[in-house]
């Protein structure tokens, strides 16, 4: 069973992605996580440095199961982040998934119009159907969000928002399970 400094981690299950399972103190890491991402990539082989993680509520685990992802379709955004981002998230039972950021894609292109023949904007305007053009009409925003979406041509899309293009369980690398001690 791998160890992440104090944290035992538990093989949940192997199949359809390797689910571990972790029972933590969750009055002492509401805010900060148990365990570090260093730590955490250091105790799991399949972790890298590409590794982005997405946190989510355990109700969602049984999606991730069906489908590798807890959205649907699953090529719609997600938001990924490091490992303490995705902490902020779900609550409790808490689930983060580790996700391959080589398998994930952002949700935007920048296109600079003079620069791009119409047939290429038309062709990346297949995965980032909305179009946003900028007040001096030079450039380009084409996103996957909808362009009454506020997070549409935001910092926080260029940060945080993912999609993945393929079979998300070739994405998705492992899921981890935290528990409050005592439900566990």
């Amino acid at each position: 069973m791998p160890y992440s400094l104090c944290v035992e981690f538990k093989l949940l299950a192997d199949r359809p992605v390797s689910v571990w399972t972790a029972a933590v103190d969750a009055k002492a890491h509401q805010v900060h996580p148990p365990v570090t991402e260093r730590s955490l990539r250091e105790s799991f082989d399949v972790l890298s440095w590409d590794t982005e993680f997405r946190g989510v509520g355990l109700g969602r685990l049984p999606a991730i199961l069906a489908a590798g992802v807890d959205v649907e379709p699953t090529t719609a955004p997600i938001f990924v982040s490091d490992f303490d981002k995705a902490w902020e998230y779900g609550g409790w039972p808490k689930v983060v998934m580790a996700f391959d950021g080589t398998h994930l894609e952002r949700t935007y292109r920048e296109v600079i119009i003079s620069d791009t023949a119409a047939d290429e904007i038309n062709r990346l305007m297949v995965d980032y159907p909305t179009r946003v053009e900028d007040l001096a009409g030079e450039r380009l925003w084409l996103t996957r969000f909808p362009k009454t979406d506020t997070r549409a041509t935001s910092a926080y899309e260029r940060e945080f928002a993912r999609w993945i293009p393929g079979d998300p369980f070739v994405a998705l690398l492992a899921v981890f399970v935290f528990v409050p001690e005592g439900d566990y």
